[in-house]
């Protein structure tokens, strides 16, 4: 990274850490795939699109709206985490969440949700 470049925060929820990119060493080696390895996904043109297009069908969190609240979707989430041969654009795989519960999702995915 360029020297001049500030250091941002690890991307897991609530981690301190500062890291160039990306999670800090702890959660990195915690995660349950790399996640790197599927960056070029959720960056491709097309995912942006899709993901636009799929928060326009669904401005809301679909967990919240279950549980009587309202909240603006921000995430479109994999219901089944994708995994390597599944198809990333399966819309019955999808659904759309605030941050709040899409962070707790990933936490509870990644078994850092379960007093872990």
């Amino acid at each position: 990274m360029s020297p001049w470049k500030p250091k941002v925060g690890c991307k897991y929820p609530g981690c301190p850490e500062l890291v160039d990119k990306g999670y800090c060493k702890k959660h990195e080696k915690m995660m349950p795939w790399p996640k790197e390895s599927y960056h070029h996904l959720y960056n491709s043109p097309r995912w942006v699109k899709y993901r636009q297009w799929f928060l326009s069908k669904h401005p809301l969190c679909m967990q919240c709206e279950a549980g009587g609240r309202i909240e603006p979707a921000v995430a479109v989430d994999h219901i089944r985490p994708y995994r390597q041969g599944d198809d990333f654009y399966d819309m019955n795989n999808h659904q759309a969440l605030c941050i709040t519960c899409h962070n707790k999702k990933t936490a509870e995915e990644t078994g850092f949700g379960s007093g872990h």
